[in-house]
C-alpha cells in the first residue's frame, strides 16, 4: 500500500496499517471512479497469530485507538 495514512508494527513485525483507495471500474468500454473507500491492511501474519479458532485479534493502546480515530474522522 502506497499512500498510508496510519501504520503501526510490533515486535514480532505484524502490521496494520490504513489506507484510502480510490476504487474504478474499467470494463474496457469506460473508466468510472466509484466513491473513495478506506482499505484495512494487515501485513505479517503467521499461523501463531491466529486463535485456536482460526481467528486474527488485534489489540492497539487507547492512544493508537485515538490517532487512527483522527486520522480516520480527517478523511471524512
Amino acid at each position: 500500500m502506497k499512500k498510508k495514512i496510519y501504520q503501526i508494527e510490533n515486535e514480532s513485525r505484524l502490521g496494520f496499517s490504513v489506507q484510502r483507495t480510490l476504487p474504478f471500474i474499467n470494463n474496457g468500454k469506460e473508466k468510472r471512479m466509484l466513491p473513495s473507500q478506506v482499505t484495512f491492511l494487515i501485513e505479517g501474519i503467521e499461523r501463531e497469530d491466529l486463535t485456536k479458532d482460526g481467528d486474527l485479534a488485534l489489540s492497539i493502546s487507547k492512544e493508537e485507538a485515538k490517532k487512527l480515530a483522527e486520522k480516520l474522522l480527517s478523511m471524512v
